[in-house]
């Protein structure tokens, strides 16, 4: 593997005691249990023709740059938000209900009074739409 690329974005993700390294290309990973849910990383799955089977491409998904405000800590406890802000997505803050633009351009999404990011298709998508390459 290309190092200037491993060098670009690398995203680590801890799953099930093993580290999975993916880069910001269309890489994908096939998981065949739940996708597990890491806070600062944002998986974009389809489904594959394999019962309970996924495709993911994974996005890192960083804090935004903190601003001078009376700053909260974000639903996930991983970022600094201004008040009224609950949801933190590809380095910006977002209030609940507000529409987001997915890393994939795929998808759209939209903040959750929770602080969760909830997505869905624009249109059906194909799996290479997302993945060009699935990593065993």
């Amino acid at each position: 593997m290309n190092r200037s690329i491993l060098a670009g974005s690398v995203f680590l993700c801890a799953l099930l005691g093993l580290v999975v390294t993916q880069e910001r290309s269309k890489d994908c990973v096939r998981f065949c249990v739940p996708v597990p849910e890491v806070t600062s990383v944002v998986a974009i799955c389809l489904p594959t023709t394999l019962p309970n089977c996924s495709d993911c491409r994974f996005f890192d998904n960083l804090c935004p740059e903190i601003k001078e405000c009376n700053t909260i800590m974000s639903a996930d406890g991983r970022c600094l938000l201004c008040p009224g802000e609950v949801c933190a997505y590809d380095q910006k803050a977002y209030m609940a209900g507000e529409e987001i633009n997915s890393f994939d351009q795929q998808n759209k999404c939209t903040c959750k009074k929770d602080g969760k990011v909830e997505c869905h298709p624009l249109t059906a998508l194909i799996p290479g739409d997302i993945c060009e390459n699935l990593k065993p």
